[in-house]
C-alpha cells in the first residue's frame, strides 16, 4: 500500500499508514512529522496501558486533536474522544489500504495497543493552532480531504 508519498510537492518520506498520518498532520498543521514537532509522550510499555491511563491521557490536555499516534506497526491520527470512545484517522487500518474514521472504546483501545506493544510515541506540533482548544471534542475532516482519500467525487 502506498498512500501518497507526496503531497502537492512535499515529501512525505513514508507510506502506508505512515504516509497517510503524515498527510493528515501537513494538512492539519501545514507540515510534515520530520519538523516542527515534539513528542509528547515515548516508549509506554504494553504493561503500562490501562483504559484508565489512556483516558486520562488524552483527557487531560497532553495529547491533543490531530496528534499523530505510533506504536511498533501502525500509525493513525487521534480525531478526540468523549467518556465511551476514542476516535481516530487510520490509513490501512485493515491491512488492504482502507482509509476510515475507527471508534473504539478505552477497553478496546487498550487492548489494542497493548497487542501492539503500547505506544512508541504520539507527537504534536510546536505551535497548535489555538493556544485553548476545546477538550473533549472530535476532529472534523473536511469532505474535500476525506472524498480525495477515497479518490471520489462528491
Amino acid at each position: 500500500c502506498n498512500c501518497r508519498c507526496t503531497w502537492n510537492g512535499v515529501a512525505l518520506k513514508s507510506t502506508s499508514c505512515y504516509g497517510f498520518a503524515n498527510m493528515v498532520f501537513y494538512r492539519l498543521f501545514g507540515h510534515t512529522t520530520y519538523s516542527k514537532t515534539t513528542k509528547v509522550i515515548s516508549n509506554i510499555s504494553a504493561s503500562s496501558i490501562s483504559s484508565s491511563y489512556l483516558y486520562n491521557l488524552f483527557t487531560n490536555g497532553t495529547v491533543k486533536p490531530g496528534a499523530h499516534i505510533r506504536n511498533s506497526t501502525h500509525s493513525m491520527i487521534f480525531m478526540g474522544c468523549d467518556s465511551s470512545y476514542i476516535y481516530t484517522y487510520e490509513g490501512n487500518y485493515d491491512g488492504h489500504c482502507k482509509v476510515g474514521v475507527i471508534r473504539r472504546t478505552w477497553d478496546e483501545m487498550s487492548t489494542y495497543l497493548k497487542s501492539k506493544n503500547g505506544i512508541s510515541y504520539i507527537q504534536m506540533p510546536n505551535s497548535y493552532p489555538n493556544t485553548n482548544p476545546p477538550t473533549n471534542v472530535i476532529l472534523s475532516i473536511d469532505k474535500s480531504l476525506f472524498c480525495y482519500l477515497n479518490h471520489q467525487n462528491i
